[in-house]
């Protein structure tokens, strides 16, 4: 998630920022609390409102930084506590607010909630695997109970779901959902009910494995990779397949453009240090005259988080009453323009990414069900709340008509559900 000069703090981090807001106040209301610190010293104290944050051996930067507790405030927020242990962070630090800038964003969304847990509802886990097993019991299966049991998981809670079914019942939830599910439906609670990453790496892999690579799906699942769970990703093809993601990529993808954007955008080794008008001037040359300089695109595309890449898109179309999206499209085609458009999108808002994919799975005649299917799996329980304004946002209308318009029976029922429209 973070750059690689602040890779080191990882070690100390469960680095999974969801909502960060930076803020300063006078410390006028605070000095009282703050006696003989260096805190008091300052005019201002930096206080970070985070959610679901976790820092873990939190000692043990103090101790690297030479910073006692008393010059720690306490993380909190209005709504939430973040932890059962507590937080503590150096607020007069600069190095906090470039750690935290840099880690907001890249890979991971502000609303995504897979990570920074504390702990599982062992009740949760426990009723679902109840209502499993009776939607499943007699002559038929009672798909609407199901659906309702499994919209209501995330997928670390369908994880531990499986789990807890393999122990109760010696046999594992996919082979019952098999026996008790057909057509799309079975296809996409045997994939809901696949551990996540297992998932991701497996359909990785169906991309390349075969006669030809499937070269626009593999662009969505990598793109759509937080770095955190690319690393998590990784590990599951490496162990499946012997080989590791960029390894695999690199023998498919060549010397391609496409192929070098995602090989740069998954390693993400680098934090571009120039100003959103030097970098949207920069990109206009690339684009500028016969042909395109895509590496100058790649180099930014994939050195950017997204609250720069944001300023970057709206410094392009000051500068050039343009948009940078429609120069993309306008210099680029083929796997190239898809590839390059998907990280414009990403960047811009992971949301609308989403969006994007799922108005694809249903564009034109016929609905793609293995798009749609795996973007559900993967997406619908962080951007759920969010995806029909995004949808309705990119101009593609609305999503719950158009989902109910290509769908039908109970895999429509489902896929609304998990989308939560």
């Amino acid at each position: 998630m973070c750059c690689a000069r602040w890779t080191h703090y990882l070690g100390y981090c469960q680095n999974i920022p969801l909502s960060i807001v930076f803020q300063y106040h006078n410390l006028d209301s605070f000095r009282d609390n703050f006696i003989q610190t260096r805190v008091y010293s300052s005019q201002y104290i930096y206080i970070y409102r985070v959610l679901r944050i976790r820092l873990l051996k939190s000692q043990k930067i103090l101790q690297y930084h030479k910073i006692s507790y008393k010059d720690c405030i306490l993380i909190y927020t209005n709504e939430y506590y973040i932890s059962s242990k507590n937080i503590y962070l150096i607020p007069q630090l600069a190095f906090l607010k470039s750690f935290f800038t840099t880690s907001l964003m890249r890979g991971c969304h502000e609303h995504h909630p897979f990570f920074g847990h504390d702990g599982i509802d062992a009740g949760k886990i426990s009723h679902t695997v109840s209502e499993i097993q009776a939607s499943c019991k007699g002559a038929g299966t009672d798909e609407k109970r199901l659906i309702a049991a499994t919209a209501a998981c995330n997928a670390m809670e369908r994880d531990m779901v499986c789990e807890a079914f393999n122990q109760a019942n010696g046999k594992p939830l996919f082979s019952l959902l098999k026996a008790e599910l057909g057509g799309n439906l079975e296809k996409l609670f045997c994939s809901l009910y696949t551990t996540r990453y297992v998932f991701w790496a497996e359909q990785i892999h169906d991309t390349i494995s075969g006669a030809g690579t499937n070269e626009e799906k593999l662009i969505d699942l990598l793109v759509s990779c937080a770095d955190n769970e690319y690393r998590e990703v990784d590990r599951a093809y490496t162990q499946l397949y012997k080989k590791s993601v960029y390894e695999a990529l690199s023998a498919e993808s060549g010397s391609s453009h496409w192929g070098k954007m995602m090989k740069a955008w998954i390693k993400n080794e680098n934090v571009h240090q120039g100003s959103p008008q030097h970098l949207a001037e920069a990109l206009f040359a690339a684009a500028k005259g016969a042909g395109t300089d895509e590496e100058v695109f790649i180099q930014i595309l994939t050195s950017v988080n997204h609250e720069t890449y944001r300023a970057v898109d709206e410094e392009f179309a000051r500068l050039y009453q343009k948009s940078l999206r429609s120069v993309i499209k306008s210099e680029l085609n083929g796997k190239s323009e898809y590839a390059f458009l998907a990280v414009h999108d990403y960047l811009i808002d992971p949301v609308r990414f989403v969006a994007n994919m799922l108005h694809l799975s249903m564009k034109g005649s016929g609905t793609n069900e293995d798009k749609l299917i795996y973007t559900t799996v993967l997406h619908s329980d962080w951007c759920g709340g969010f995806i029909g304004q995004a949808y309705e946002t990119m101009g593609f209308g609305n999503l719950k008509k158009d989902i109910k318009t290509d769908l039908t029976g109970k895999y429509e029922t489902a896929i609304l559900e998990l989308w939560h429209l």
